[in-house]
């Protein structure tokens, strides 16, 4: 499947013109997510305790059930619109995305729409646990030729740093115009030692920390 548009490049730089916000520093010096098929805030949850703001939150047809949880958790409502309406979302640095076995293909199209328009620097796809992250990877990169994201999974990036455990969701990252080089590994001198530490943890708190929000955006 291709990921191009096909009204061609100068039509997504068009559309990125009218969409993408100018500079807009994060009031509160966090990195902004705009989290994606959102379930009822458990990843948000985490990105919240890696030291991340959730200011977007989007499930197309989305419960009642689900937003409410949501809402409770997190404090944001919930979009459930079926389309995104790019003129009233508000600026993000990260997008993050969690995919199930049976939405897998509707999640990463719906992911793409915000790649194209939006261009964040980062992104984060989490899969359902016994799900292979390097087979996520190659999904994920296919999604995305032609976009300059540079893709690796979760075990790839912490190499050394952290563990994987047999629970963990599998994750994936996307890095904007990054030498392939730096991709693999989030460097640090300090393994990842916390009890409660999980993959999808480790890599935001690792984000966090390698990619401040910018003073302007």
């Amino acid at each position: 499947m291709t990921t191009t548009s096909s009204l061609g490049e100068g039509y997504d730089d068009a559309v990125r013109a009218v969409f993408r916000p100018g500079p807009n520093p994060s009031p509160s010096g966090k990195l902004r997510v705009a989290n994606l098929y959102s379930g009822t805030g458990s990843i948000a949850q985490v990105a919240v305790e890696a030291g991340m703001e959730v200011t977007y939150a989007h499930d197309p047809g989305a419960t009642k059930r689900t937003k409410d949880a949501f809402e409770r958790k997190i404090g944001q409502v919930v979009n459930d619109a079926e389309l995104p309406n790019f003129a009233e979302i508000p600026a993000f640095d990260l997008i993050l995305a969690e995919l199930s076995r049976d939405n897998a293909e509707s999640v990463l199209s719906f992911v793409m729409r915000f790649l194209r328009v939006r261009r964040p620097d980062t992104f984060v796809l989490v899969g359902p646990v016994g799900d292979n992250d390097q087979a996520l990877a190659t999904i994920a990169r296919e999604k995305v030729v032609g976009l300059g994201y540079e893709i690796a999974s979760g075990s790839d990036m912490l190499l050394g740093i952290y563990e994987p455990k047999e629970k963990d969701e599998p994750v994936v990252v996307g890095l904007l115009y990054l030498d392939p080089i730096r991709v693999p590994v989030l460097s640090s001198d300090d393994p990842a030692t916390d009890r409660r530490a999980t993959m999808l943890k480790t890599v935001l708190e690792r984000l966090v920390e390698a990619f401040p929000p910018p003073k302007s955006r």
